[in-house]
């Protein structure tokens, strides 16, 4: 007779117990993977802190402007602020980084523009759509080296209004794995610089700098095919979230108020200004909840006693001065805008 085996257990219970092996087993080795980067990768280079990166701080103590122009390549390319500066009499500068949106915006003026010792009057941002009172426009994938450029250490509005909301809906598992998901970008920006600027100074002679402005200058967007920037662009910015057209139910949970904040707390009068867009500068309509929500923008910056300047319909900044996109063509494109912010801003100016 046989030797009877010992049962066997129940199909659906090995499978039910490989399943939570392999589960916790998909969810440990990431995290360990995470913590001996991160401790590898810890410090002041992977955890921004102003004294590290101060370009814009640095600027603004030695060149000491009266007004900061702050935002994205709209400022870049459509302002001139040596024709600013002469204009009013108000030295300026740009603090302005291609790419990015009211998250990093927000940052700049806290950690580069309010932490030089030297205090401009004027700060003026730029902006297009509804882009200022949304917090998570680019805010992931590449555009997080932004966030770990110009934010501290400790930024509670930015994890609260950027991206602890997000992990919210899917409990306490995805939470705990938030610093994984948000830290990703930076040891991947890590490991790239660490090819990027040793092999620079050594062979080069440049600092990081330099090889950050040669870098810049050689994947500029003036640079690119005009018709195939100008298709992305225009398909990056169709916006199709109706609930971002909703300035009332927005605005609260957005950096504009944070913005306000800082201006009132150092005494610097906060300006936005509205660029005009390329489709309607070619005789697009803009839709009516646009137009909605620009008014209701218009009143809560009137309230809060912020200057508002509007160039969408103005008729001297025609369709032949752009260039790619939104941008105007640089200088005479910019000269135009320019002109008639300088204008408006004498207003502003006189009232010191």
């Amino acid at each position: 007779m046989k030797e009877k085996l010992p049962d066997k257990p129940p199909k659906h219970e090995a499978s039910e117990q490989g399943y939570f092996v392999k589960q916790w087993s998909y969810m440990l080795l990431p995290s360990l993977i995470f913590m001996a980067a991160n401790w590898l990768y810890s410090g002041d280079n992977l955890i921004y802190d102003p004294g590290v990166y101060n370009f814009f701080s640095d600027r603004i103590n030695t060149e000491k402007p009266e007004t900061v122009f702050v935002g994205n390549s709209m400022v870049a390319a459509n302002l001139n602020e040596e024709l600013f500066t002469e204009r009013t009499g108000s030295p300026s500068i740009k603090v302005a980084v291609a790419g990015t949106s009211s998250a990093v915006w927000y940052l700049m003026i806290k950690n580069q523009v309010l932490i030089a010792d030297h205090k401009p009057k004027h700060i003026v941002v730029f902006f297009r759509n509804t882009y200022i009172t949304d917090p998570k426009f680019r805010t992931t994938g590449e555009d997080i080296k932004y966030m770990d450029d110009y934010a501290t250490a400790d930024e509670p509005l930015l994890q609260e209004l950027t991206y602890d909301n997000r992990f919210v809906e899917r409990g306490m598992l995805a939470s705990l794995f938030v610093s994984l998901h948000t830290n990703r970008e930076r040891l991947k920006r890590r490991f790239i610089n660490t090819v990027k600027y040793p092999p620079a100074q050594w062979i080069m002679g440049t600092d990081r700098d330099e090889t950050d402005a040669a870098v810049d200058s050689a994947f500029a967007w003036s640079n690119m095919d005009p018709d195939m920037l100008t298709a992305a662009q225009i398909d990056e910015e169709t916006e199709t979230d109706l609930a971002a057209f909703d300035f009332q139910s927005r605005v609260e949970k957005s950096y504009l108020p944070a913005m306000i904040q800082l201006a009132k707390d150092n005494d610097v009068t906060l300006s936005f200004v509205r660029i005009k867009r390329r489709k309607v500068a070619r005789g697009i309509a803009e839709p009516p909840r646009l137009k909605r929500y620009i008014a209701d923008l218009e009143q809560y910056l009137d309230e809060n006693e912020v200057n508002f300047f509007d160039y969408t319909y103005e008729p001297s900044i025609t369709f032949d001065l752009y260039d790619v996109g939104d941008h105007l063509k640089y200088p005479e494109g910019a000269n135009v805008m320019t002109e008639l912010l300088a204008e408006d801003m004498m207003n502003v100016l006189k009232q010191e």
